[in-house]
Formats: structure tokens, sequence, C-alpha cells
């Protein structure tokens, strides 16, 4: 028998070490397991805490997906029938498209391909936090720029801190979580400053507008976009981005070979067959998106900020809640020993383990979780007094209102 005495075990691999301070994504919880956690049953809950789309996906999708019979097969790497279509509907060369599992890849892609050594990203929180999270991994160095009172670019402060090393600068348009939408002038700004910019539209159907309507041939312009919103499909990671006419190339070279699986190939290609359903589901959104924030401001004690996207970030008021109403011991997080995870789309996520519970967003987002509504919550300080609501369909807006209005009413607002 061989000798296993710690002595003559080889050692484990190493691990870079910035990976191991590394504290992660924190993602959004299925919600199976939120109805475990509340004690309900799944049809009962009301997921509002990542921004999908509230009607699923197209019927064109499922029957495309049903009928397809190949999956036996590798899908294209070249996408070529799949950046065609995408084309199309953005309007813009097939030679500029690059499809991957979702934005999130073409991102760090981007990242992978732009970023040398020595060299830095600039981006402006609050704001989506896989910019962080893929700077972190990669460590690259990410220069962060606050955004005004009103989640707002502060541009003066933007164009002061880029510098020769910046190699890509990367906001998100409408921006997440405020739903801040980014003006074209603020665009050609910073575009004149010869750094090149990536605008992430992950909301941009919401929105109505694109970084594309105007700078579409801009030479150092790169749009993001995702099939997960508008179209219904995160779960499947589909997504695209608009490239300069030199880097897509490069891009289709270095991405994993098949990065674009069948189903996600042909439900995008089934979307698309049906964007103009799709897009006017979409203005739905926008109507229920007004209609949430007229009756969530009529409540007195939640403010919500202006959005282009499909999600409303509002505020809660100042004053202590009455925390001992919130009957903590019905929260699964709490019985854990441990607080309702929080959201990296902020300017420096923390681990919250062992955390104590933080301020009145985190207060609020235990009370409606006790109810069965899941809303986003974060960890910076800036946002510790905020919930992210995502859009509901018309049919749980009342639902929605009624839950918050108890909530309200047990925490001592009203």
């Amino acid at each position: 028998m061989p000798d296993t005495t710690p002595r003559d075990r080889p050692a484990p691999p190493r691990v870079q070490p910035h990976l191991l301070a590394l504290p992660g994504y924190d993602p959004v919880t299925p919600v199976d397991q939120l109805a475990a956690q509340a004690g309900i049953d799944p049809a009962d809950v009301l997921k509002l805490d990542a921004n999908e789309n509230p009607f699923g996906a197209h019927p064109a999708v499922r029957r495309a997906l049903a009928d397809f019979d190949a999956w036996s097969l590798y899908p294209d790497p070249l996408q070529l029938d799949l950046r065609a279509a995408i084309a199309e509907y953005v309007g813009v060369p097939p030679d500029r498209i690059v499809a991957g599992a979702g934005s999130d890849e073409l991102i760090e892609l981007s990242v992978r391909a732009l970023v040398g050594p020595g060299q830095r990203i600039l981006s402006c929180p609050p704001t989506f936090g896989m910019y962080r999270f893929l700077a972190d991994v990669a460590a690259i160095p990410l220069d962060e720029v606050e955004r005004h009172a009103d989640f707002t670019l502060d541009l003066d402060s933007v164009l002061a801190a880029i510098t020769p090393d910046t190699a890509l600068i990367i906001l998100a348009s409408p921006n997440n979580p405020s739903g801040t939408p980014l003006p074209d002038e603020d665009l050609a700004a910073l575009l004149d400053t010869g750094a090149t910019v990536a605008i992430d539209e992950a909301y941009g159907e919401y929105a109505g507008v694109s970084a594309l309507d105007r700078f579409a041939d801009h030479p150092r312009l790169i749009v993001f976009r995702t099939f997960s919103k508008w179209a219904g499909l995160a779960g499947l990671r589909a997504g695209y981005g608009v490239f300069p006419t030199d880097l897509a190339p490069a891009l289709l070279r270095v991405k994993q070979p098949y990065n674009v699986n069948l189903a996600a190939d042909v439900a995008m290609r089934a979307a698309l067959g049906a964007k103009d359903e799709l897009l006017a589901q979409a203005q739905l959104v926008v109507q229920e998106r007004e209609r949430l924030a007229r009756n969530i401001a009529d409540l007195g004690w939640l403010t919500p900020y202006p959005s282009a996207a499909n999600f409303l970030l509002c505020e809660v008021a100042s004053g202590p809640p009455n925390r001992e109403s919130a009957h903590p011991e019905a929260l699964p997080s709490e019985v854990e020993g441990r607080v309702p995870p929080q959201s990296n789309d902020s300017a420096h996520p923390e681990p919250v383990e062992g955390r104590e519970p933080g301020g009145a967003g985190q207060v609020l987002q235990a009370a409606l979780a006790a109810r069965g509504v899941f809303v986003r919550v974060f960890s910076t300080p800036r946002l510790q007094n905020c919930v992210r609501i995502s859009c509901p369909r018309p049919d749980q807006h009342q639902a929605l209102m009624s839950r918050l209005r108890d909530v309200g009413a047990e925490l001592g607002y009203g």
C-alpha cells in the first residue's frame, strides 16, 4: 500500500492570489428556491428581483424549439445565419455583429481583446456589478467615477479621469440599477476623447433609443445587447454586440468556437421573427412601469427614481422603520443566520455573510420576502435605503401594491 502521509502528497493547484480574495458575483435565486424560502407555492411568488421579462418567451420561440431536431450537431461557429438576422434587426452589416452566451460573455471578450498590461477600465457606479467583477477576475484596474445624486453621469469628472492608459470606458444605458439613460451629448463628448466606449444596452428596447441611432459608424463605439429582457430569453444566455469593423473579426477568432448553443441560436432567430409583437409587448411593460411609478409614489414612503428600463429604483423614506413587527423569525435568511443576498449592481460590492442587517432597503426586502415578493437590494452605502423592483405583469400589479401597503403599515410607514 502506498504511503499517503501528507509529506508525500503533491501540492494542490496554486490559485492566483487575487482570485482568492475575490468576493464573487452575487446572482439571483431561482424561483423554486425563493418559494421554498417563503414557504409558499411557486405560482404565488412575485419574482421582481432580476428584471426578467414578466411575460416569458414568445410562443414562436417555444414552437421553434419544439420543432428543432438537430440537437446532436454542433452549432455554426461563425454564426452566419444568426448574425445576418441580428444585423437586419439592428441595421448594421453582419460583419460587425458577434453573438455570445449573454452579453456578459461579449463584455469579457472585449476586455480581454482591448485592455493590455498597464491599461485600465473606467466605469461609473452605482452600476451593473459585472463590470467590476470582470475587471477583478482579469486583475485589471478599474477606475470608478461616481454618478450625481440623481444618477446622471458626472461628465466633467469622467473626462478628468480619462488618461492615456484608459483602454475602455463601459457604461450602461439605461443604467442598472437606476434606469438612467445616457444623453447623446455625453456619449459624443466621451467618444471625442479618443477612448473606446462600450455602451451596455441590455434595457435598450424599453428605452426606445440607442447609441446606434446617431453613432452607429463611429470607429470606437461598442454596443452590447441582450435577448434576456425584451425577448424573455434570460435562461438561454443569448446576447450580441455591435463592434467596429476591425474588432468584430478579432472577437470571432478568440471566442470559444461554439459559444452560442443551438437552443439559443434557434430562440434568438425565432424572437427576431416575432420582433414586432415583442417590441409592442415591451411598450406594455413601459406603460406598466409608469403606472407602477405613480402608485408607488402615492404610498408616500417609497420614492421611485425616473427610469427608462423595465424596473424602478425606489428609495425608502427616512426614519426608523418598526423592524420588530417585520416578523424576522419568518424569514429563512435570518433563521439561517445571514442577511438576504444583496446585489453586486453597485460601486463596491461587499461580502454579506455575517453582516448585520443594513439600511431601510434591506428591511423592506425582508418584509416583502415574507409575503412572497422578491426585490433587489444593494450593499453599497449609497443605495442601502433603496430597493429595485422589476415591472410585473399588469395582472400582478394589484397584488404587488397590496403587499407593499401591508408592509408599509407593518413597518410603521403608514
